[in-house]
């Protein structure tokens, strides 16, 4: 292994996938069908494609939105803007939202931005924590004398985005198969969007 530890290979292999850091190459063995950069090559490209496809499952309705190709090509210019930085390829999407909000290729195009935001924010609602409820009932059965000492906070599911075109109705579209609708933008600040888990109300603390 010409002095170098599991570990230091390991990170060379990692910096290579990452950055294209070319110091593995040496310790790559070849064959005399396929050689060394080869070997890496197609070890590289099943890392990336496996991003790629990380990419459409967390963003399917922007996969729809954008078409095939055009989805491609942002997940390649993510991943090259963006390298995996987390153990858990689940955050792999976290910053999609906001490279393609500041992208001069697509910041033209916001509703992109807008529907990966709100796809992420579903993400994260449903892998919320499980948290205690209260509902109404429970509301009507509080002292009035307690109320000005109480306080309450929200589920962990909830997520508030403000959006400005109409992404929920497009996401809506999009998953029940349905015809697909045309981008449309809303008024400034018109759209105030709250994402609960189903059944998620005001949790005790």
């Amino acid at each position: 292994m010409n002095g170098r530890s599991l570990r230091e290979l390991q990170e060379l292999l990692q910096s290579h996938l990452l950055t294209g850091d070319p110091r593995i190459v040496p310790h790559i063995v070849g064959t005399p069908r396929v050689n060394a950069p080869a070997r890496l090559g197609i070890y590289s490209d099943a890392y990336r494609l496996r991003l790629l496809e990380a990419l459409r499952v967390d963003f399917p309705a922007l996969h729809t939105l954008a078409g095939d190709a055009e989805f491609e090509r942002i997940g390649r210019a993510y991943l090259d803007a963006h390298p995996s930085g987390h153990f858990s390829i689940r955050y792999f999407g976290q910053h999609l939202a906001a490279f393609l909000q500041r992208d001069d290729r697509w910041r033209e195009l916001p509703v992109f931005a807008e529907m990966a935001a709100f796809e992420w924010a579903l993400g994260l609602s449903f892998d919320a924590s499980d948290s205690p409820l209260i509902g109404v009932e429970d509301v009507a059965e509080i002292p009035p004398a307690a109320w000005a000492h109480m306080r309450l906070d929200l589920h962990p599911s909830l997520q508030r985005l403000d959006l400005l075109w109409n992404v929920p109705g497009l996401w809506k579209a999009i998953d029940e198969e349905q015809p697909p609708q045309a981008p449309v933008a809303a008024e400034a600040g018109d759209v105030v969007l709250q994402l609960l888990q189903p059944g998620d109300h005001i949790r005790k603390r």
